[in-house]
């Protein structure tokens, strides 16, 4: 079984006269910033639930969060960035950024996506926005796969044969990063590969040629060990779980990201258009081709015969399943509630260590007897008063479950 997605993607906006008709919205934004400049505000902003986002924000780059509902405790963000000064003629800049990360795209439909932006766009303009004043275009799209159908060994990396002409020695990482990097020589022929191991316990393969990445590597296993209590990905257990999948097995993911340089390589079907032309719906509509495209003629697992050839080779039979089935197994048909994105067996660790510390630390010898003190001990070592106590740490929940975009139950059961 498989799904197929689009699992990032970041895109640009032009809105004419953005300036003129952001300028409410950018002067409130950059109060805001300048009285938090370090920490997240989250607020209701004409009807959106907007926050701020101080980790991407920049001289003249205001970043933002806006909160969307998912029917279940979690919401999740469309993140913005907006320019507040003029962009030179000469300029090849868009002045308003889109990031889609995976949360959203794969548990809520593009198309509600996309009226969410739409609506963001619209909502923070002083004036009605014509749909022919807003312009876009994709900056970097990843596309990705999930199957249970394929299990990879160390091996299988002689059997994958790609159009590289030349290989490099190598790599030990190579970071897929949000950032836009400096563009390559368009010529650049250049294949970086890694295998990667966890222990003794292969994950998976990377390969890179100028503009366009690809991994395959254990999906399951990369979500099981991640030591990161936040950004949890577990829900993607629940949808292949909804999906019936038996998660017994090993879920590989194969992946593929593409900067803009690269999509002006690809054309649509049946179209003279390239992808780098494209809007970013039409480039969510058009991933299918894209996907299949990728995994028939830029990177495919072949089965060895007795030519020396590889690129000979017929397709493995479950390679080409996948690719036959891209467009049935593609997209997102429903919204799916997600749980909070954070993960409470990690947390439950993180705690174990500190608690069993600060034991040691006050001189506590057993747990009976920590747990009886604690809220006096925290009290004391916190320099409040031992009634604020409660207080204290319920304003910093509320705090907290805003910042994650985190609903309580109570506001689920209303919503």
């Amino acid at each position: 079984m498989q799904l197929a997605n689009v699992d990032t993607l970041i895109g640009h906006i032009h809105v004419a006269r953005w300036l003129e008709r952001c300028s409410t919205f950018l002067r409130d934004l950059a109060s805001v910033e300048a009285e938090s400049p370090f920490e997240p505000v989250r607020m209701m902003y004409r009807g959106l639930d907007v926050q701020t986002y101080p980790d991407r924000t920049t001289t003249h780059w205001h970043a933002f969060k806006v909160w969307l509902p998912t029917g279940g405790m979690q919401n999740v963000s469309l993140e913005f960035r907006i320019y507040d000064r003029p962009l030179k003629e000469a300029s090849n800049q868009w002045p308003i950024e889109v990031i889609y990360r995976s949360a959203p795209l794969w548990t809520v439909p593009f198309g509600e996506l996309w009226h969410e932006t739409l609506r963001t766009l619209t909502t923070l303009a002083d004036e009605p926005v014509p749909a022919e004043d807003i312009l876009t275009r994709v900056s970097r799209v990843d596309i990705a796969i999930d199957t249970d159908e394929l299990q990879f060994e160390e091996k299988d990396r002689d059997r994958l044969v790609t159009r590289a002409k030349h290989q490099s020695q190598y790599i030990d990482t190579y970071a897929w990063d949000d950032e836009e990097t400096e563009s390559v020589d368009e010529n650049e022929e250049t294949l970086d590969q890694a295998m990667y191991h966890q222990g003794d316990r292969f994950t998976g393969f990377t390969f890179v040629k100028g503009k366009i990445l690809c991994r395959i590597y254990n999906k399951w296993w990369e979500i099981a060990r991640s030591a990161s209590y936040k950004q949890d990905k577990r829900f993607f257990a629940e949808l292949w779980q909804k999906a019936g999948w038996d998660l017994t097995k090993d879920v590989w993911r194969i992946e593929f990201q593409l900067r803009r340089e690269a999509l002006h390589e690809f054309q649509v079907l049946e179209s003279n258009l390239r992808f780098a032309k494209l809007s970013i719906p039409e480039v969510l509509a058009n991933a299918p081709s894209l996907l299949t495209y990728l995994m028939q003629d830029w990177i495919s697992l072949r089965t060895p015969t007795g030519s020396a050839n590889r690129a000979k080779w017929p397709m493995d039979p479950a390679w080409q399943k996948l690719v036959d089935t891209i467009q049935m197994s593609y997209g997102v048909s429903e919204r799916h509630p997600l749980e909070p994105q954070l993960n409470p067996y990690q947390l439950a660790k993180v705690i174990k260590g500190y608690l069993t510390a600060f034991a040691v630390a006050v001189g506590e010898s057993s747990s009976q007897g920590l747990m009886a003190k604690l809220p006096r001990l925290l009290a004391r070592y916190l320099e409040i008063a031992p009634q604020d106590l409660e207080h204290t740490l319920d304003a910093e929940i509320t705090r907290k479950a805003l910042l994650q975009g985190v609903q309580t139950l109570e506001e689920v059961a209303c919503s």
